[in-house]
């Protein structure tokens, strides 16, 4: 029952991310990957895609997705760190592959790789609310926890950004902050080299 539930509820949030951004385009000011939000993404295409060679890159992209990066003098210019890219990157490769079984353009910029980031966001920002829960419980009462994190959700801009922003920063920073809460009591605890490790990670793509 409970996990229904938090699958319905995650089942929804995506339908609403997609449904916002059903009427968008691309290549505009209301896509996924536009001016900071393309910054952010454009370590995907040129990794996986173009080998960080601009010459494969469609023409004017850098234009065309409003300058969130620059490509000049045979580089690819980008003033933010790939730690967004990175955690979008699993939606990416299964959107790219997906685009070549089912014959989409698989380019890197098309509609396709718009609504991974819509994806990726709404999980993102889901399994956050699940670490916090978990952190949160150890020290407080459940009706406690689940006010205090209906409150955090309804008073700050966590659905703006999860569902209408989902190529921003702030998701993926909430999703560390939290990784971050959850996993530190457990390696503590527990000292077992994984959790080390991953709590480590977490401290690293903070930073």
């Amino acid at each position: 029952m409970k996990i229904s539930f938090l699958t319905f509820i995650l089942g929804f949030f995506i339908f609403l991310s997609l449904n916002r951004h059903s009427k968008s385009g691309i290549q505009n000011y209301h896509s996924e990957i536009w001016a900071d939000k393309a910054g952010y993404y454009i370590y995907l295409p040129a990794f996986f895609i173009y080998n960080f060679q601009v010459d494969g890159l469609p023409a004017e992209i850098d234009k065309k997705t409003g300058n969130g990066f620059i490509v000049r003098d045979g580089k690819i210019i980008t003033k933010y760190t790939y730690g967004v890219a990175l955690l979008q990157a699993p939606f990416f490769i299964i959107c790219h592959v997906l685009s070549k079984l089912c014959n989409l353009q698989d380019d890197g910029f098309s509609l396709i790789y718009h609504k991974s980031i819509n994806i990726a966001a709404v999980i993102y920002s889901f399994f956050s609310f699940i670490f916090l829960f978990n952190f949160l419980i150890r020290y407080l009462k459940k009706k406690v926890v689940i006010i205090t994190l209906a409150c955090l959700y309804i008073g700050t801009n966590i659905f703006y950004y999860s569902v209408f922003e989902t190529g921003m920063s702030h998701i993926y920073s909430l999703f560390l902050f939290a990784s971050y809460l959850y996993l530190g009591p457990i390696a503590n605890e527990q000292k077992k080299p994984i959790y080390v490790f991953l709590f480590g990670l977490i401290i690293g793509l903070i930073i």
